[in-house]
């Protein structure tokens, strides 16, 4: 990753990484609301099949926040300790109003960063971010080919965004480029690697897909996912070529270390009581989606609704929330523990309980750690 992709000017991607988590760290302690998301509306221009907000019901008569409902929250916020905002969606861009949203939280002084599908980044919205950009762009590349798109995303926009990546890149702006591994868009994985590291941009690749509960209200499952061995297997494969040998390594102490006793349970047996989420989501962070609903982060249900007036009262309830939740008691004693991504939101829609174990996630750890070692013992020869 290149230097110039940081959201705090001036630091490197390793300092604002330490700076950041600092940051949340105290924020966490403190129960200041350093870091919010914005989803700004639920609708796209995309029919990606594996999205977890997608409603085919999603139009322009949903009861969105009004721009001047999201300039209060965002004032409110701001008083509350708010310094690091995401707007996402959906596709964020969609919004009419979006310059006027977006100008006002410009004037807050917050560090602000976009998610989008790339494909709107042109005409006026590429002339207002060229003119005041935000800290960085988060663009999700499905693909290295029309064909791709037209499978995945249910419209060829490839060129598009294609264009828009070199636009914004340009101009100067920080870019990073998403990528959610599938079924349908493995096969181009190193295809995307190599147009990210043509142009010198950071990329964050996730071989793990959320139930989309938000869209369908069904748990567990997403069909266009990859099976939880091959998505262990596309984690390992990610981080060969992305991490250092050093950082590889670490990786493999971390599984070594799993073989220890537990710390929260005693001689490696599960804790009666589950161990706390050790994500930022709902202790340093929150998420006001597109009618106004707070909630720990975009997969977790709601916390509390906001009024004109109560995003303090709102905070806390998500603070409060948070921290009433337990993980499954059998991940205090699992020897994957270090190297597993579990979280409340990843319980939560794999199972519909903060407390039961997320098996797709179990298997494609295990997948991966079998991969780790595979690795190492193939280049130990």
């Amino acid at each position: 990753m290149n230097d110039q992709n940081s959201l705090l000017p001036g630091l490197s991607m390793g300092q604002e990484a330490g700076i950041s988590a600092y940051l949340h760290r105290k924020s966490a302690a403190a129960g200041i609301p350093l870091s919010g998301t914005f989803e700004l509306t639920r609708r796209c221009n995309f029919n990606c099949r594996m999205c977890y907000i997608h409603s085919a019901q999603a139009d322009e008569n949903d009861a969105e926040l009004t721009a001047q409902q999201w300039i209060d929250i965002a004032s409110q916020a701001s008083n509350a300790g708010m310094l690091f905002l995401l707007l996402t969606g959906g596709e964020p861009l969609l919004r009419a109003d979006f310059e006027e949203i977006y100008g006002a939280l410009c004037k807050m002084g917050f560090f602000i960063s976009v998610n989008t599908n790339g494909s709107l980044l042109k005409g006026r919205i590429a002339a207002l971010f060229e003119k005041n950009p935000p800290n960085r762009i988060n663009i999700s590349l499905y693909g290295a080919s029309g064909e791709t798109y037209r499978s995945l995303c249910g419209t060829d926009r490839f060129d598009a965004v294609k264009e828009s990546i070199e636009q914004m890149t340009a101009a100067g702006i920080d870019v990073r480029l998403n990528v959610s591994v599938t079924p349908e868009n493995v096969h181009e994985l190193d295809a995307v690697f190599a147009f990210a590291s043509e142009r010198n941009l950071p990329i964050k690749a996730t071989p793990y897909m959320f139930p989309p509960v938000r869209g369908t209200g069904t748990y567990g499952k997403n069909e266009m996912r990859l099976s939880a061995e091959a998505a262990g297997k596309c984690r390992a494969a990610i981080e060969s070529a992305q991490l250092s040998a050093k950082e590889l390594q670490n990786r493999l102490s971390l599984l070594e270390q799993g073989e220890r006793p537990s710390p929260n349970g005693k001689n490696g047996s599960p804790s009666p009581q589950g161990a706390v989420s050790r994500c930022r989501a709902g202790r340093a962070g929150f998420w006001v989606d597109w009618n106004g609903g707070v909630r720990m982060c975009g997969m977790t249900p709601v916390c509390a609704e906001l009024s004109s007036d109560n995003f303090r009262e709102a905070w806390e309830a998500v603070r409060t929330a948070t921290c009433a939740i337990r993980l499954p008691a059998e991940c205090t004693a699992c020897p994957l523990r270090q190297i597993c991504p579990v979280c409340a939101a990843v319980c939560c829609t794999e199972t519909g309980e903060y407390g039961k174990k997320p098996t797709y996630l179990c298997e494609m750890t295990k997948a991966y750690a079998e991969e780790l070692l595979r690795m190492r013992d193939k280049t130990s020869r």
